[in-house]
């Protein structure tokens, strides 16, 4: 999974299309999830036990199951 911070919107499809042929396809995420902002230590470094223990949500994108449109 990766989690994404973006100011603009942006398709997960998109996301996926840059990276076909950038990265090999096993690296390419299968799930993405699109955040306002990460959660953050008061050292400001990132959270990442939070993260996973958020897992995957409702709002999460699934690239086997992701139609277009």
């Amino acid at each position: 999974m990766a989690v994404v911070v973006t100011g603009a919107p942006v398709a997960p499809g998109e996301l996926w299309e840059f990276c076909s042929g950038k990265i090999p396809a096993f690296a390419t995420p299968r799930f993405l999830r699109f955040v306002e902002s990460l959660p953050k230590t008061p050292s400001e470094k990132v959270r990442k036990a939070a993260l996973r223990d958020e897992g995957i949500t409702a709002d999460t994108a699934d690239r086997t199951t992701w139609v277009a449109g």
